[in-house]
């Protein structure tokens, strides 16, 4: 017998500024549930949210959900390693210094 999704509590997810997920306020570890939840991860302009089946489940973002954790040298410029694990090249003219800038 299937439930209706309307009548569901939806948990509470949260990513910190430091690009950490938590449930319930207790911090998300596991790396494999991490992995799914950020492949799972969506934003539309009602902000970011996870689809599960018929069910949206919002996602708070304090800042990013996407944080850089380590530069490389990438041949002739320099790659951003995010908390995701994924590697793109950094743009200096995407850079900025300050705060508002």
């Amino acid at each position: 017998m299937a439930t209706d999704p309307s009548t569901w509590k939806l948990p509470r997810l949260r990513i910190d500024r430091d690009g950490l997920w938590y449930h319930e306020d207790a911090e998300v570890t596991h790396e494999g549930i991490l992995a799914s939840l950020r492949d799972g991860l969506l934003r539309d302009a009602d902000g970011h949210y996870l689809q599960i089946g018929p069910v949206r489940v919002p996602v708070e973002v304090d800042d990013a959900p996407l944080v850089v954790v380590r530069v490389e040298a990438d041949g002739e410029g320099l790659a951003v390693i995010l908390n995701d694990g994924s590697r793109e090249p950094l743009r200096p003219e995407t850079l900025r210094l300050g705060p508002g800038e």
